[in-house]
């Protein structure tokens, strides 16, 4: 499906490259081996230091380009607003606080977060905290440090914002965190600036609709006879890889979560 709308624009034909895990992806594209991939704020940085200026974003949801985290405390616990994380560094300082991550995996609940906090205080939170946790989701780093289970937590702004307002009231933001780009299409420029600008075009003439649709398990449910990107190089699949040159539909199933 997307492999012929990329054709349609620009005539290139276009297949399937297999990866095996992050690094992979941001390898494939920073030696030549790809020229588009689908990244995360992660992955994007990854590669914009090992490509510099070669890298350039063709297509990202509104949304993913200028996405932030939010670091939120309990209520009770006497937690204000900070500046920066090294004020967070000394305010926790001989207090014992503990702290949640969501997801290992996850980009803004996670990922970001950490690398914001080691940036700019210059220690990682299990340095700073007496307890640092993965809670598995957004939703859960919201709840356990609004019911107190946890002193303070890190995750996206999308899940904070649809949390209810008792919630939010019990778990109020005392950190946002520096805007980065989520979740997008990234190119080399030596593919040509045509051929760039039509990638662009294509994005731009189908709306959202395309990068939404690599969020739903329906685009792997679907029919591939050829992929251009994976989510973060990660294809969650169910049955032998030559099943994706199939011409007929096939049939997969979410992973755990």
């Amino acid at each position: 499906m997307i492999a012929r709308h990329i054709e349609a624009a620009t005539g290139i034909p276009t297949e399937y490259v297999h990866v095996e895990n992050y690094a992979a992806t941001v390898t494939a594209l920073a030696t030549g081996r790809a020229q588009l991939a689908w990244f995360g704020a992660v992955t994007t940085a990854q590669t914009y230091m090992m490509m510099g200026d070669e890298l350039e974003v063709v297509a990202a949801r509104d949304i993913d380009k200028e996405f932030i985290s939010y670091f939120v405390a309990n209520a009770d616990a006497g937690i204000g607003p900070v500046k920066d994380f090294k004020e967070l560094v000394q305010l926790a300082a001989g207090k014992n606080w503990t702290f949640t991550f969501g997801s290992k995996s996850s980009t803004s609940s996670h990922l970001m977060p950490r690398n914001f906090f080691a940036e700019q205080s210059g220690k990682r939170p299990e340095q700073v905290f007496r307890t640092v946790a993965c809670s598995g989701s957004h939703d859960m780093v919201v709840q356990k440090v609004a019911n107190g289970e946890f002193h303070l937590g890190a995750l996206g702004q999308p899940p904070y914002d649809r949390a209810s307002e008792a919630i939010k009231a019990k778990a109020p933001i005392i950190y946002t965190t520096p805007k980065f780009t989520n979740y997008c299409f990234a190119t080399r420029q030596s593919l040509g600036r045509e051929t760039i600008e039509s990638l662009s075009s294509l994005a731009g003439a189908m709306g959202n609709t395309l990068l939404v649709n690599l969020h739903t398990l329906e685009l792997l449910q679907g029919h591939f006879h050829r992929v251009i990107a994976l989510k973060e190089g990660r294809l969650f699949w169910q049955g032998p890889p030559e099943q994706l040159n199939r011409r007929e539909p096939v049939t997969s199933r979410a992973p755990a979560r």
